[in-house]
């Protein structure tokens, strides 16, 4: 399992498949400081090594050496340094596989790592039995009682409650065009001005995507595509809409206010905040383009109502 530990307050923090970095709040490890980018940077676990991937303004110092717009290989020990201050400074103190792990809700700190096969957790007079089914999904048995753990939930386990993360490479024989087709997007519009949540499940993986601006071109793709599938279009023919149908649905007051640029700028921020999350790199290229033309390119589309 991956460890980076802070220099100033020895603080450890579990490294995920991808760790973003940076001092907005939707990071994974957020470093509150004017000289650290929103997105500064990425660490991530490819093969059998983790990376760190700059993509800041001002660079990033690992080891006293600047790095900026580069991908570097992590090792055990090596100092990074986020921002000019101590706080901001980190030391890689292990780079093993990640692991599945439970993450205490109250207390981030705490962490109880899963093994391979299963283990058991005693909390109070509570037992809790972790293992894997013959499809690789994790479950918790309490006696009687036995829920199938999704990634990034939350669980309660005794009087303690946990957050799972599934934190796990695909396994070779799969491949993430399997899990592609086997996931489901979800849309969910929560306000009249047309924010919309955006969710993707597959098996045991749940990819909240959160409520962004360019969710909107998202749901206006999906519905197209939705009603071409119910007409029985060919598949090569379904979902496909102009920049301008595209910018008309979006609102039509303002039509001549906007332009393609508008729609790719949205675009690319889908792609980029999708890709820094866990999972996100296979469901970045939802949207597919063709001359002038867009579609959500993903028959598992659901419309589902407020909560």
């Amino acid at each position: 399992m991956g460890i980076i530990k802070n220099v100033q307050n020895d603080r450890e923090v579990v490294l995920h498949l991808r760790h973003t970095v940076g001092r907005e709040d939707y990071n994974i490890l957020v470093q509150p400081a004017p000289d650290v980018s929103r997105q500064h940077g990425t660490i991530f676990w490819e093969g059998n090594r983790w990376v760190y991937h700059d993509h800041s303004s001002n660079g990033t110092l690992i080891d006293d050496a600047y790095r900026h717009q580069e991908y570097v290989p992590l090792e055990r020990g090596m100092l990074t340094y986020f921002g000019q201050h101590r706080e901001h400074t980190w030391k890689v103190v292990s780079t093993d596989a990640p692991r599945p792990f439970l993450e205490s809700v109250t207390d981030p700190s705490v962490v109880m790592l899963l093994s391979d096969d299963q283990m058991l957790m005693q909390t109070g007079d509570t037992t809790v039995l972790f293992f894997q089914d013959a499809e690789h999904q994790w479950q918790a048995n309490q006696g009687e009682r036995t829920v199938a753990l999704e990634t990034e939930q939350i669980y309660a386990f005794g009087e303690t409650s946990w957050r799972f993360y599934l934190n796990t490479p695909l396994r070779p024989t799969e491949s993430n065009r399997q899990l592609l087709e086997e996931s489901e997007v979800l849309f969910q519009q929560v306000s009249e001005d047309g924010e919309w949540h955006v969710m993707i499940q597959a098996r045991n993986i749940k990819l909240d995507l959160d409520v962004h601006v360019y969710h909107k071109i998202l749901a206006i793709l999906a519905t197209r595509m939705q009603e071409d599938i119910e007409k029985g279009l060919p598949e090569e023919e379904r979902g496909w809409m102009d920049n301008e149908e595209v910018m008309t649905a979006l609102n039509p007051e303002y039509m001549d206010e906007m332009d393609p640029y508008y729609i790719n700028t949205q675009i690319y921020r889908y792609r980029k905040e999708t890709k820094a999350l866990s999972y996100g790199p296979m469901f970045a290229n939802l949207v597919e383009r063709r001359r002038g033309r867009l579609r959500f390119n993903h028959p598992n589309i659901k419309f589902v109502s407020p909560s």
